[in-house]
């Protein structure tokens, strides 16, 4: 009958000296990385090399597309003098947009030919070597880098010209390209504000004025995401939404010849009914050109037929 207590006393004894072994044994911590440092120099290296701005010549070319380089000003701003200079030093091309933007879906993008970049204030940081614009939510993620990295002065130069990318184009962009007039990214401004408040609070400079600013910004960017078209019904969440029709420029040259293949589908199947285009869009080019092409070579193979 007294079994039963004595393994009870017995496992106690053994839970309380594995526990007084297990209490003596030092952490194990990780080996620290020899490489850690390396790193850390090419990270805080590499910001230079990623910042472009709308006012230097080597800014305003678009590496993914052919063509001359051309920067569009909002319509009624007065031209920069840093934007004088560098038409006088490089060339550049600048012209105005067509139309005041006040909000995102009133500009035809379609019509703005050839397409350029968009004019910004402030130097920005680009996510990758093959771009010379400056992106919606991918400078979130670089702002936190930024911010982790001591650049707070860049940061908030950043927060700012989506400030301007409201002020003149509408609505924080996909990117600063005419073809991007149409549509946003994922609403990462107030994250964007806050965390750069934060990191100028930690230096001792508690800026109100410029958050009471930033927060005139941020409910314009709230309000587009909390109504139609970017609301989805009544579910509460909000949605993607382009007011363009079709995919960017870029993409028409830099997705593996995808949309000429869209564009072939049409010519070979004239009972579906395909997507209706300016005339001087160039996907509507591109649907004349395959038409073309292939009655070309059907002339090619049956030279009787015709």
């Amino acid at each position: 009958m007294r079994a039963f207590p004595l393994r009870v006393s017995t496992l106690a004894c053994v839970v309380l000296s594995l526990s007084a072994v297990l209490g003596q044994t030092t952490p194990v911590r990780a080996a620290p990385d020899s490489h850690l440092p390396e790193i850390l120099a090419y990270i805080h290296n590499g910001w230079d090399s990623l910042t472009r701005s709308t006012s230097s010549c080597s800014g305003i070319s678009d590496p993914k597309l052919s063509g001359a380089p051309l920067l569009y000003l909002p319509a009624g701003f007065n031209e920069p003098i840093e934007v004088e200079k560098m038409q006088r030093e490089c060339g550049v091309k600048v012209a105005y947009l067509p139309q005041v933007i006040d909000k995102a879906g009133t500009a035809e993008s379609d019509l703005i030919d050839p397409p350029g970049l968009l004019y910004l204030q402030n130097k920005y940081v680009v996510p990758g070597g093959r771009f010379n614009e400056m992106y919606g939510w991918d400078s979130y993620f670089i702002i936190r880098g930024l911010l982790r990295d001591g650049r707070v002065e860049l940061a908030r130069g950043v927060v700012e010209n989506f400030f301007f990318e409201i002020e003149h184009y509408g609505a924080v962009l996909n990117a600063n390209r005419t073809y991007y007039l149409t549509r946003s990214q994922p609403p990462f401004l107030s994250s964007m504000v806050v965390a750069v408040h934060e990191a100028q609070k930690a230096k001792g400079q508690n800026d109100q004025a410029w958050l009471e600013k930033a927060y005139s910004y941020v409910k314009r960017d709230h309000d587009m995401w909390t109504r139609d078209p970017h609301l989805a019904g009544s579910t509460g969440l909000s949605r993607y939404y382009d007011f363009g029709d079709g995919p960017a420029m870029e993409a028409l040259q830099d997705e593996n010849d995808i949309y000429r293949q869209v564009a072939a589908y049409f010519v070979v199947h004239p009972a579906v009914k395909s997507p209706t285009f300016h005339p001087g869009d160039p996907r509507a080019r591109l649907i004349r050109c395959e038409s073309a092409a292939r009655e070309h070579r059907s002339h090619r193979a049956n030279p009787r037929a015709s």
